[in-house]
């Protein structure tokens, strides 16, 4: 759901002056997030945009504004405040050299589609506490591959392999996201579900765990020592073999690693600078230069 499908939404006849306040308390909120970095919560995300979504709800109502229900709201403002995937106690950049440090290990440095059933030979052979499985799949209905840190056995579906072999992009990313189970040293039993991540079930533990997995599967797949600013996300997907999706992820999250770098704030979706210019022709003062 987009900003302005929220706003109608809301069932005004036409935009309040306060939902252009809402934008802009949104902006100087999010800034204050991006601000803090990769310590910021899903639980905090999500609390300080229900109480700023309750804030304004309140607001609006006291001034007659007609709206059926505070949810728009609540969306609303969750568009605009970091994703949940910011529930992580590892920073993107740890994660990146863990990545790193990997490719390095196995000498992939400047490979750009290395083979993952080598890799996992490689693994096999350099560390011992790793070793590999394939399981037919009618003994794992329920997940396509799972890193067992307490066995160090990967066990992967005879049907991943397969699809592996052929270079498909999700077995590719199946097996490098238990790869990256074992590469940040997670405990306990973790496995990439074929209907719904495990992310989506389990505790606060599992999820952090299943977060820096994807991200490091994505990072190990495609490094940053061999992206570009200037890379579209069809060169990503034709040069590491990643699915459109994923292509489009690994590129938000390098160019926020691009800004990062330089100390650029994340830039506001173009869809609230529209909007927000919208208002300033109609007399609204604005204290950020959309420009």
């Amino acid at each position: 759901m987009t900003p302005i499908d929220c706003i109608q939404e809301s069932r005004t006849s036409s935009p309040h002056p306060l939902t252009i306040g809402l934008l802009l308390r949104i902006e100087l909120l999010d800034q204050r997030l991006e601000a803090l970095g990769e310590l910021v919560l899903e639980h905090v995300r999500v609390e300080l945009a229900k109480k700023m979504a309750d804030y304004l709800g309140r607001k609006i109502r006291r001034r007659g504004c007609r709206i059926r229900e505070l949810k728009p709201l609540h969306l609303l403002v969750i568009y605009f405040v970091p994703r949940p995937d910011m529930l992580r106690h590892v920073t993107d950049e740890e994660i990146e050299q863990r990545a790193r440090a990997l490719r390095t290990e196995l000498g992939l440095q400047n490979q750009s589609r290395p083979d993952l059933m080598t890799v996992i030979e490689q693994l096999t052979a350099r560390f011992r506490h790793f070793s590999s499985r394939q399981i037919p799949d009618a003994e794992m209905p329920g997940a396509e591959a799972q890193w067992d840190a307490r066995k160090g056995v990967l066990r992967i579906r005879e049907s991943i392999v397969a699809a592996m072999q052929r270079g498909e992009p999700r077995a590719r990313m199946t097996i490098a996201n238990e790869i990256g189970h074992f590469a940040m040293r997670h405990s306990g039993a973790r496995s990439r579900n074929d209907t719904q991540t495990t992310a989506g079930r389990l505790g606060l533990e599992a999820k952090k765990e299943e977060s820096e997995a994807r991200r490091f599967a994505a990072m190990f797949l495609a490094p940053n020592d061999l992206l570009s600013s200037t890379d579209t996300v069809e060169e990503i997907v034709d040069r590491f073999g990643l699915s459109f999706e994923a292509a489009m992820i690994r590129k938000g999250e390098f160019d926020a690693f691009q800004r990062r770098a330089s100390g650029q704030r994340r830039e506001l979706p173009s869809v609230v600078v529209d909007y927000l210019k919208a208002a300033q022709k109609r007399g609204m003062r604005l204290r950020t230069d959309l420009d």
